[in-house]
């Protein structure tokens, strides 16, 4: 039932796109090796990217900072609101764990890690290009979102956590809050899930948003790709444990990572600047035009 589903989204999914992919023969090498090298040479190019248009671009990082702000102002109001008439009302819808349950792959996150998988060796399966790049692609995503939101942005910001019931300020551990000011609760960077002060932004809605920007660049379908990141953030919904403010963050944060990642495979990048890996004797080596 689980796998028809994934079937039918990525069929779904694949009708509209107006980029010509190549088709090859089923496994594919060398459409196989071409995505795998465009894939890796990119990446000083997405690291580029991520790391200095918030800064080439001012006016859209003082909206989202802003933005940002707003929510925070207001948050407590709003997250009590969302917790009584999102959350609740949502409680008992919960995706299953797809194959293995292990850290990365639990509950909703199994949906995410195996979909990628299970697409990427479809494509190379069907030697279908498009369908490689999508994957593996998101699969960069999702590494930038852990490094970004999970290990640097938390760290940073320190913000602790609401708690479950705002209504009642009761929470399940010591480190939840009733005041959505609570920040400045600095920690060494978590590579492992942790509950103190880590709320802003969340992980999740960023490597969610992160995948479905990906998806909608590469497919060129915008509601499919979104819409599936919503259902998979609705599973567990109360677990999540995130401010307003938080989500909306992580979801803009992870939406302008999947445009990262998109602009620099297809070299779409603005600005005119790259950064591309270039072989030479003996190694590799880092090229700047701009």
């Amino acid at each position: 039932m689980h796998l028809r589903f994934v079937l039918l989204f990525m069929t779904l999914l694949s009708l509209s796109t107006a980029k010509e992919w190549r088709s090859g023969t089923w496994f594919d090498i060398d459409i196989a090796t071409s995505v795998a090298h465009d894939t890796v040479v990119s990446v000083p190019q997405d690291l580029y990217n991520i790391a200095v248009t918030p800064f080439t671009h001012p006016l859209e990082s003082l909206s989202f900072l802003g933005l940002t702000a707003g929510l925070v102002a207001v948050d407590y109001p709003l997250t009590l609101a969302y917790q009584e008439w999102v959350e609740k009302p949502l409680d008992l819808y919960s995706l299953p764990t797809l194959f293995i349950d292990t850290p990365i792959t639990h509950g909703a996150d199994s949906w995410v890690v195996f979909g990628m998988v299970g697409h990427y060796l479809a494509g190379f399966a069907l030697g279908d290009e498009r369908s490689q790049v999508a994957a593996v692609l998101a699969g960069k995503a999702v590494a930038y979102s852990f490094v970004t939101s999970h290990v640097l942005l938390k760290a940073l910001t320190g913000r602790n956590r609401p708690a479950d019931s705002l209504a009642t300020c009761t929470g399940s551990t010591s480190y939840d809050t009733c005041s959505p000011f609570d920040w400045g609760n600095w920690h060494a960077p978590y590579w492992e899930s942790n509950q103190y002060g880590t709320a802003m932004p969340s992980f999740h809605l960023t490597m969610y948003f992160a995948v479905a920007r990906v998806y909608a660049d590469v497919y060129e379908n915008y509601w499919l790709p979104y819409l599936g990141a919503t259902l998979i953030h609705i599973s567990d919904i109360k677990g999540h444990q995130h401010w307003l403010s938080d989500m909306v963050a992580g979801a803009l944060i992870g939406t302008f990572i999947g445009h990262q990642v998109t602009s620099s495979y297809f070299g779409t990048t603005e600005g005119g600047s790259t950064v591309t890996i270039l072989p030479r004797a003996g190694g590799l080596a880092l090229s700047y035009d701009y």
